[in-house]
């Protein structure tokens, strides 16, 4: 939906006269909303690996299971296969579904919450 009144929206801008002043200022504010989502992505993508991360280390600790120390993990030398899979799962839904600032806000106040 998003795409088809950002079209209508550019033909209608690219009837005014100062069309070319009006239409770069338009690709700005574009470039500026893509970037914003982008990092938007990248924090729920990443705060969705440490939540599956944590599972992980939880489970392989309670099965006694012999893993790598839990501190390679948690500084980023090892990438847990598991985690970046689930993460990857649930960021493709919230993308497809249109909740990434539903989500992202929703994060924020849960973090401020507890005090981060």
């Amino acid at each position: 939906m998003k795409g088809v009144l950002a079209k209508m929206a550019k033909a209608v801008i690219m009837k005014f006269p100062l069309q070319g002043f009006i239409h770069n200022l338009y690709e700005e504010v574009k470039k500026k909303q893509d970037e914003i989502l982008r990092k938007k992505t990248n924090f729920l993508y990443r705060e969705a690996y440490r939540y599956y991360l944590d599972l992980y280390l939880i489970r392989t600790a309670n099965e006694r299971r012999v893993d790598l120390p839990a501190f390679l993990y948690e500084q980023g030398v090892v990438i847990c296969s598991e985690a970046k899979y689930n993460a990857e799962k649930v960021m493709l839904e919230v993308i497809k579904d249109g909740r990434v600032n539903h989500c992202y806000t929703k994060r924020i106040k849960e973090l401020r919450k507890r005090g981060f």
